[in-house]
């Protein structure tokens, strides 16, 4: 397997974590090659194959992963296991932790916190301030902001009229 990204040596303290930034050393649709990604505590947080990155000031740590074609971009922060795979993208300053997994072609963004053993998927959107933990599941074309708050065993999803 062709590496897509190495370790620059440049490394950061977070959490009590060492952090390393990443360099691109193939083309990924979003980054050329040589461009400085995010920070990674390890190899096993972003895969090698597929399209993935883990952009600008993006931390994925513990024993989070982001594969397939999926973007940690901007000061989104993935932790804990999470897993952010699919074609999704998780950006601004969102924050993924816990067991959840978002997939398929989900967003989170803005200042979103996606915890607990969620499941985020289909085109669903988690934005602004939202809040959905525990083991509610966000589904279809269902989009979720503003203060809201998503918990237990709750299940959005789109309607089809």
């Amino acid at each position: 397997m062709e590496k897509k990204y190495e370790f620059t040596g440049e490394t950061k303290e977070y959490n009590g974590r060492i952090l390393h930034r990443i360099r691109a050393l193939k083309y990924l649709d979003i980054c050329a090659v040589g461009q400085l990604g995010g920070w990674i505590e390890k190899e096993e947080n972003l895969s090698h194959e597929g399209l993935s990155w883990v952009g600008d000031e993006a931390e994925v740590y513990g024993d989070a992963r982001v594969y397939e074609n999926a973007w940690v971009l901007d000061n989104a922060c993935i932790f804990g296991n999470a897993i952010i795979r699919g074609n999704s993208t998780v950006f601004e300053s969102a924050t993924v932790s816990g067991r959840a997994e978002v997939c398929e072609d989900a967003d989170i963004f803005g200042n979103a916190h996606v915890y607990g053993s969620t499941k985020i998927f289909g085109n669903a959107q988690v934005h602004g301030n939202a809040r959905v933990f525990g083991w509610a599941k966000i589904l279809g074309k269902a989009d979720v902001y503003g203060d809201s708050r998503i918990r237990d065993y709750m299940v959005i999803q789109d309607i089809e009229e």
